[in-house]
């Protein structure tokens, strides 16, 4: 009689609503440890729409843990119950991690107009006849990738460059650089100050990784002077 009043007890103890709340939390803990981690990127640099995407994917999350945890119905454990919220949407998680990685943010500037890779640029006096070079910035977001950073935690991929010389005077990169624009005006060559006393001539900004490689590959076919390489926009 003892056993069959506890069961009951802890039946009536375990209302819909708790069920679905326990549930619910337990879907936001993989998301919790996620933004210790991957997610510092959407804490860092926020925007209104970074932010409100951001909540968007945690009310997601808290109702479809709530859901599969009000589904199992017979679990009477708030543990069992704690663990099943978790269980589907640590797998959403999960994929959209191991996605990151080899998925681009979608993009519609992405390799559709080449002035679009000199977004965001910081303009700085140099020492040289007043003329300006400019520095070395990642890339300003478009709308969709700051929707993509508030789902996923990813920056923007658009953080590579095509690199064909390096001089520590700014005169003689100028040079290079109209050099390359007479020869082949294909190649847009321009100075960045990378360092307080190094100017890089690049041909190509704010990129994605397989658009670098493939300008390098580009130039080199077409014998542009210097030695291009692909780099990465240092982080700010």
């Amino acid at each position: 009689m003892t056993l069959t009043h506890t069961g009951n007890s802890n039946s009536r103890l375990m209302s819909n609503r708790q069920r679905l709340l326990i549930g619910g939390l337990g879907a936001l803990t993989p998301n919790l440890l996620n933004l210790a981690t991957l997610d510092s990127s959407v804490v860092l640099n926020v925007t209104l729409i970074v932010f409100t995407f951001y909540i968007a994917k945690v009310c997601v999350l808290f109702v479809i843990g709530s859901l599969f945890a009000y589904f199992h119905s017979e679990e009477r454990s708030p543990l069992k119950v704690f663990e099943l919220g978790i269980v589907a949407p640590a797998l959403i998680t999960a994929a959209i991690n191991g996605g990151i990685a080899n998925q681009a943010p979608p993009s519609g500037d992405n390799g559709s107009h080449p002035a679009a890779f000199l977004a965001l640029i910081t303009s700085v006096h140099a020492d040289t006849g007043g003329q300006e070079a400019k520095r070395l910035e990642p890339p300003s977001e478009t709308v969709s990738e700051q929707i993509w950073r508030g789902l996923t935690g990813a920056k923007s991929h658009r953080v590579y460059y095509v690199r064909i010389d390096k001089e520590r005077s700014q005169e003689k990169a100028q040079n290079k650089a109209e050099s390359v624009n007479q020869q082949f005006p294909n190649f847009k060559a321009e100075v960045y100050l990378v360092d307080d006393d190094e100017y890089e001539v690049v041909i190509g900004m704010h990129l994605d990784h397989e658009q670098a490689r493939q300008l390098k590959k580009k130039a080199k076919e077409a014998h542009v002077p210097g030695d291009p390489d692909v780099k990465r926009v240092p982080e700010r």
